[in-house]
């Protein structure tokens, strides 16, 4: 009305007065209004950026790349209180007040994960990046209280704690619901990924690597990477005959690992200084002539280019999984990019290797870059034992990284469990998700009242703790059976064999500082008292009888010589059944046979004596 009634009387060519004056009155009220709206916007623009600051002061990172957009004009406006609380373990909840005093998140303690966790085919095709955690609320009453949107979706934020490139990965959350996992799309945002859900129980980080097509024209082409824009490929003209389609896809390096190689290394010379990603395709065997491969190169922060103890070489993964070196020759420009050409693509890798590393041999080169990008782990499956008596011992055994085994001892030991220093396995080569079967021998049997319906451990290499506990009792056989064997197999193939002696159990029987005592509890810290109970034969049962002192004729039966075969290890077996005129040939036979066992020690002692 105001437009109009101005517009009206600044058209006409006369006007009176009090026209005059109402249109400076309406000029006025105008400019008020004026003011009144820029005011109301200034109190809009401080109020954001104290939500901003409030925002990175709750998050403990004040970055504009973690930040929310909130906007009191935008659609966001509801959720202009919400930020992300930790809630343990780096993990993160979107809630318009720090939750963390009703809600936290707990990594799932690997004796209750390994005996709940069944193999799950289709966790097969990807890669874990994080521990499972569960997330629960404090008190059960709150188990409603969970903060959720306007959508009524709770927000996840994770932080991942593993230092490669992960943005050449497709990352999703697997999450638990009640008896039920499913996968929720994740998004990346530097180093934490987010995602959202209406119920979680539990979860866990995966990967796949991203694959990204590649149309080749017979005029050649520039293929250059989405997801990180050094890698980059040439394609000559001539490369296909026909216009190709081809896929690519990246694995990263672990860059913590390529850190710790470095530091463990003996002497100069003798180590990996720079890595690249390892690149794939599909598609790639019908190039007709030789392309240009661009691949950034990891470093330690302390290669040199011009160090005579380094050269670049170029790895190549085969059918086995082995990395293979090439004769290709490798460049690496000012941007520390590796620059090489080939007609195959598929399976690349460049090092800036040591030359005393070279003389190491294939093998353990190739166990080396295989273990940077993730497709092995060297491990150690270690005995820990607590609660020995002549009738029954606690066992925890373990699957556990070379690098971690001193951190899992003192955790272990904080549990009131000692290492059996009389075995520990050999080096393992395993690969993620592999699944290691226990079968009891001798004289170790589960007990009757036990839950357990199966003995396995799954090795999850970003999990901090590989273990399973159980309990063991302790029945002999036969008089001479003292020892408890727990037979290790893998794939159905042996993978190794422990052997302990029940009748030496005081090295072990004060492994628990609380044996023979009430344990507190771990809440309130009061004693309590163990309520399993145990069956009559089990607590009537009598201490283990020693070993008896034989005849030559008890010797000879089949029962004397696996006596024998337990107590010697496998080189005094070896010098015997050499002193007893025992030929090589038979030797490697009975051992190609039957895999290292104390069946293979009894076959080759009875071989021995019969000839």
């Amino acid at each position: 009305m105001h437009a109009r009634y101005l517009e009206d009387i600044s058209s006409s060519d006369d006007y009176s007065e009090t026209d005059f004056d109402l249109l400076l009155l309406f000029s006025r009220h105008v400019k008020a209004d004026i003011d009144l709206k820029l005011l109301v916007k200034g109190y809009k623009e401080t109020l954001n950026t104290m939500l901003r600051q409030m925002y990175g002061e709750r998050t403990g990172n004040p970055s504009e790349s973690d930040k929310e957009e909130i906007d009191l004009d935008g659609e966001k406006s509801s959720d202009i209180l919400r930020a992300f609380y930790d809630i343990g373990w780096g993990i993160h909840l979107l809630a318009e007040s720090d939750v963390s005093n009703i809600i936290q998140a707990i990594r799932w303690k690997s004796d209750d994960f390994q005996s709940f966790y069944n193999e799950d085919t289709t966790l097969k095709n990807y890669k874990l990046e994080t521990d499972f955690f569960k997330i629960e609320a404090k008190d059960p009453n709150d188990k409603e209280n969970f903060p959720k949107n306007s959508s009524g979706m709770i927000t996840v934020m994770a932080l991942l704690p593993n230092d490669i490139n992960y943005s050449c990965l497709q990352l999703k959350a697997y999450i638990k619901v009640g008896q039920t996992w499913n996968f929720v799309e994740a998004s990346l945002k530097e180093k934490s990924v987010t995602f959202q859900t209406v119920k979680i129980d539990a979860f866990c980080i995966v990967s796949n690597p991203i694959k990204e097509q590649v149309h080749i024209s017979p005029d050649g082409c520039k293929y250059v990477s989405k997801t990180d824009k050094r890698i980059q490929i040439e394609f000559p003209p001539g490369t296909v005959e026909k216009e190709d389609l081809i896929c690519l896809h990246v694995v990263p390096v672990d860059k913590q690992i390529l850190r710790r190689k470095y530091e463990e290394r003996s002497k100069k010379g003798e180590a990996i200084l720079a890595i690249s990603d390892c690149l794939y395709t599909t598609g790639d065997k019908h190039l007709k002539k030789k392309v240009q491969v661009k691949l950034p190169l990891n470093d330690i922060g302390k290669s040199n280019k011009s160090d005579e103890d380094y050269v670049c070489r170029l790895f190549r993964q085969n059918t086995n999984g082995e990395f293979t070196l090439t004769d290709t020759v490798v460049n690496v420009d000012e941007n520390n990019t590796a620059v090489f050409e080939t007609d195959k693509i598929s399976g690349t890798s460049v090092s800036m290797i040591g030359k005393e590393e070279l003389k190491k041999g294939p093998v353990v080169i190739s166990g080396n870059i295989e273990e940077m990008h993730g497709f092995k782990s060297i491990c150690k499956v270690v005995f820990f034992v607590s609660d020995v008596t002549s009738v029954g011992l606690t066992v925890l055994l373990a699957c556990i990284e070379k690098s971690k085994m001193q951190a899992f001892r003192h955790i272990c030991e904080e549990m009131g469990f000692h290492l059996y220093k009389n075995w520990t396995s050999k080096d393992l080569v395993f690969k993620p998700q592999n699944k290691i079967n226990i079968t009891l021998k001798g004289c170790f049997s589960l007990p009757r009242f036990s839950t357990r319906k199966r003995l396995d451990l799954t090795f999850l290499p970003y999990s901090s703790e590989n273990f399973t506990r159980f309990e063991v009792e302790i029945k002999p056989k036969i008089d001479q059976d003292v020892y408890g064997i727990l037979l290790l197999t893998k794939d159905q193939e042996i993978v190794d064999e422990i052997m302990f002696n029940t009748q030496r159990t005081k090295e072990y029987s004060h492994g628990s500082s609380f044996k023979g005592k009430k344990k507190p509890d771990q809440k309130t810290g009061l004693p309590v008292k163990k309520t399993v109970s145990r069956g009559k034969s089990f607590v009537n049962r009598k201490p283990t009888s020693s070993i008896c002192q034989y005849s030559e004729n008890d010797f000879l039966t089949e029962k004397g010589v696996l006596a024998v075969a337990k107590v010697l290890n496998a080189e005094k077996i070896f010098e015997t059944v050499l002193h007893l005129d025992m030929k090589r040939v038979q030797i490697d036979q009975i051992c190609e046979k039957i895999p290292n066992s104390s069946r293979q020690s009894f076959e080759l002692l009875q071989t021995a004596l019969d000839q």
